[in-house]
C-alpha cells in the first residue's frame, strides 16, 4: 500500500487523523515524520506537522501477498486464504 500524507497541528494529531482516515488503530499504523512543525512566535509563522502513513502489514498479510504473487507468476488462478 502506498503512503498517505497527513498534516495537523502536532505529530500526535496527525497520527490520530491518519488512523481515522485509514480506519485502523495506532498499533497497525506505520508512519514516518516528514516535518514536526513549529508553533512559531506569538502564533505567527506556525507550521503544521506532516507525516506519511500506511497500514502496517502483518506477517500473515505478507505471506498471503507473496503466495498470490507466486501463483500469478505461474499463471495459476488460486484463492489464497491465510489463517494464523
Amino acid at each position: 500500500m502506498d503512503f498517505i500524507e497527513v498534516s495537523a497541528k502536532s505529530v500526535d494529531d496527525a497520527i490520530t487523523e491518519a488512523c481515522q482516515q485509514l480506519s485502523i488503530t495506532s498499533e497497525r499504523l506505520d508512519y514516518e515524520v516528514v516535518d514536526e512543525g513549529s508553533s512559531g512566535f506569538l502564533g505567527l509563522g506556525t507550521k503544521q506537522a506532516v507525516i506519511k502513513a500506511r497500514i502496517k502489514n502483518s506477517i500473515s498479510d505478507r505471506a498471503g501477498e507473496f503466495l498470490a504473487d507466486v501463483f500469478k507468476a505461474m499463471a495459476m488462478e488460486v484463492n489464497v486464504e491465510v489463517s494464523y
